[in-house]
């Protein structure tokens, strides 16, 4: 419906869509990335400027923590309209993707102990403002450019801010699709080179 529509605060977003129940729905989209996982020494080391990935590096993670972070920024949740219904997209960039481990978005959001470091976002009226957190990864396969998409709805979201039942039931379980394409380039990396 629109790009870039006014949020609170004097931010704005990244675009509105339309429901089948007419309703407009305010979308914000982030990329949090794995540069964010660094630790303060690895940052002064410079490893920010290296590839994502080198050689077999591993290591635990925990991405309920830049869930959690980009949520509650300063950049995003003040947008939010508690009149409206909203929606924050977030494709990440992370050393291992959010819909690559769903449970760490459900911990992120849902966990109701601390035994993580902290509750879960909707688990109280704290973000009442946010209707639902939806995650997308798009990838290049030997199709085309496939692409996963699922919501997970905020119970405590204040009513006017909750998504439409028709965006949460076409995505409450996880949706996926193909953008066939011809690929005239040279594949490096992973079969699943993230875009």
């Amino acid at each position: 419906m629109q790009w870039e529509p006014p949020g609170l605060n004097g931010k704005f977003g990244e675009f509105n869509i339309s429901t089948l129940e007419q309703k407009c729905v305010f979308v914000e989209v982030k990329n949090p990335g794995w540069e964010g996982e660094l630790s303060v020494a690895e940052r002064q080391a410079g490893r920010a400027k290296q590839p994502k990935y080198r050689g077999l590096e591993g290591g635990a993670f925990g991405n309920w923590i830049p869930l959690q972070k980009c949520i509650a920024s300063k950049n995003t949740y003040p947008k939010f309209d508690p009149a409206q219904p909203n929606l924050l997209v977030v494709a990440d960039d992370l050393k291992v993707s959010l819909h690559d481990c769903p449970e760490h978005a459900e911990i992120a959001l849902y966990n109701t102990h601390k035994g993580y470091g902290t509750t879960g976002y909707f688990t109280s009226r704290a973000f009442e403002n946010l209707g639902g957190v939806g995650i997308f990864g798009a990838f290049s396969g030997g199709r085309g450019v496939e692409y996963e998409f699922s919501i997970f709805e905020n119970p405590f979201a204040l009513p006017t801010a909750k998504v439409p039942d028709s965006i949460v039931k076409k995505f409450k379980q996880k949706a996926t699709g193909i953008v066939l394409a011809t690929y005239t380039g040279t594949m490096t990396g992973p079969s699943r080179d993230w875009l």
